[in-house]
C-alpha cells in the first residue's frame, strides 16, 4: 500500500526505520537511494545486520528525527509508526516537508495512546497543515498493527508547486 510495485529511480527517507523492513522493500523494488533513520540503539544495530545479511545499500543513520537535517530532495518520506512520540511533531513536519518530492506516508495510531511522556498527537490539525502542501490525501486502514493497536495510514500525493 505505502510503495507502487517499482520505486525504479526514486529515493525513499524512512524516518523511524526500526529494523529496516520498509528500507528494503524499497529497495527490492528498485529504489536508486534508500535512507533509514532509527533513534534506537537496539533497533539500529539490528537494522544493519540485517543489511549485512541481505547485503543491501540501504543506508541507516543511528539518530533521532529532531536531529535529522532534511536537506537532499527525497521521493519518498515516511513517517510511520513516529509523529506520536514527538514532542513537537509540527516543528519537525515544518522542516521536513520541503525535501518531499512525490509522497508523504504518516501512519498513526487510530486511537491516541495517552502515556506519561508523549504528547496525544493532534492527528486531525497535522492531516490538515499536510494538506495544504498536497494535492491528494488518501487515507485508510493500515496492514500494520503495533501493540495490537490498528493503525491508519496517510498517503499525501501530487505535491503543490508554490
Amino acid at each position: 500500500m505505502v510503495f507502487p510495485p517499482s520505486l525504479e529511480g526514486r529515493s525513499v527517507l524512512d524516518v523511524g526505520a526500526y529494523y529496516g523492513y520498509t528500507c528494503f522493500e524499497a529497495e527490492a523494488r528498485g529504489a536508486a537511494r534508500v535512507q533509514g533513520i532509527e533513534l534506537d540503539p537496539h533497533r539500529f544495530r539490528r537494522a544493519m545486520l540485517y543489511k549485512e545479511a541481505k547485503d543491501s545499500e540501504v543506508e541507516f543513520l543511528n539518530m533521532s528525527a529532531v536531529e535529522y537535517q532534511f536537506v537532499e530532495p527525497f521521493d519518498y518520506l515516511l513517517f510511520l509508526n513516529l509523529l506520536h512520540h514527538i514532542r513537537q511533531p509540527f516543528s519537525l513536519l515544518e522542516r521536513a516537508l520541503p525535501i518531499v518530492q512525490e509522497r508523504l506516508v504518516i501512519e498513526y495510531p487510530k486511537k491516541p495512546i495517552k502515556r506519561k511522556r508523549r504528547v496525544e498527537m493532534p492527528i486531525k490539525r497535522i492531516l490538515e497543515y499536510c494538506g495544504k502542501f498536497f494535492k491528494e490525501t488518501k487515507t485508510m486502514a493500515s496492514p500494520c498493527k503495533s501493540g495490537g493497536r490498528p493503525r491508519i495510514l496517510a498517503i499525501f500525493s501530487q505535491k503543490n508547486r508554490v
